[in-house]
């Protein structure tokens, strides 16, 4: 399915499917909850009101380094 998607919705899929994450947590994400260095994501107020990291998968950092990853990463800014 994951080869299939381009871009933004490839990075989106990953996400969602790669970190562990529920959909409210998804559209809550704020860019500064990103952290590529330590590859980790500050959920704030995910279920139940908690807080919580979770880290995100090798192919999140190789979308990372790919050419259509800053494209899609503007697309993701515009959304927010």
């Amino acid at each position: 399915m994951f080869n299939n998607l381009t871009g933004e919705y490839k990075l989106i899929a990953g996400i969602l499917y790669g970190c562990g994450l529920r959909i409210n947590e998804a559209l809550s994400l704020r860019i500064k909850d990103i952290n590529f260095e330590s590859k980790s994501i500050f959920i704030f107020n995910g279920k139940g009101r908690k807080d919580r990291y979770t880290l995100f998968p090798h192919t999140i950092v190789n979308i990372k380094k790919s050419p259509d990853f800053h494209q899609s990463f503007d697309f993701l800014l515009q959304l927010s």
